[in-house]
């Protein structure tokens, strides 16, 4: 940091101010799952393990699909997986409460990713400690086109979606 920088302090209303340097750093005050959070004991940045079922996040599944909606409403989508059969296609998440019609149009403010999938493959989306936002809703669908919901000949043998 800069050499002679100076903060606002945190809390203060009367203009004070603090120096902040390498060996000062900005102090921090707070909670998090009712412990105080200070800069000699920062945030957890790591989960733990746990067996509190109210603590998981359930995955929604299909067999033998074309689409799969995971969450009727808006929400997180923190992960989702395709395998395909016969057919190579595209996991397509689209931001929606319902697979569009076959055939209809897949516009590309609902269409939040799109991974092509080999015939017989595999196929991930998500996965990252921060979850994609999804305002409607969020529906996989296995096309096999990218600018229409192209139904294919052969459905996915399995999809999987994670989402809260």
């Amino acid at each position: 940091m800069p050499a002679g920088l100076q903060i606002k302090a945190p809390g203060d209303t009367l203009g004070n101010v603090v120096d902040v340097s390498a060996t000062n750093p900005l102090p921090i005050s707070s909670t998090v799952g009712g412990s105080a959070v200070s800069n000699s004991n920062p945030s957890p940045t790591a989960s733990t393990p746990t067996a509190v079922a109210g603590n998981a996040i359930v995955p929604v599944t299909a067999v033998n699909a074309t689409s799969l909606v995971v969450k009727a409403s808006p929400g997180n989508l923190y992960s989702g997986s395709m395998v395909a059969g016969a057919t190579a296609g595209f996991l397509v998440a689209y931001n929606s409460t319902a697979a569009p019609a076959a055939s209809a149009a897949l516009t590309a403010n609902l269409t939040l990713f799109v991974v092509p999938v080999a015939a017989n493959g595999f196929a991930a989306i998500g996965g990252d400690s921060i979850p994609d936002r999804f305002g409607v809703g969020i529906t996989f669908l296995f096309s096999t086109s990218t600018t229409t919901y192209s139904v294919p000949a052969s459905a996915a043998l399995f999809i999987r979606g994670k989402a809260a």
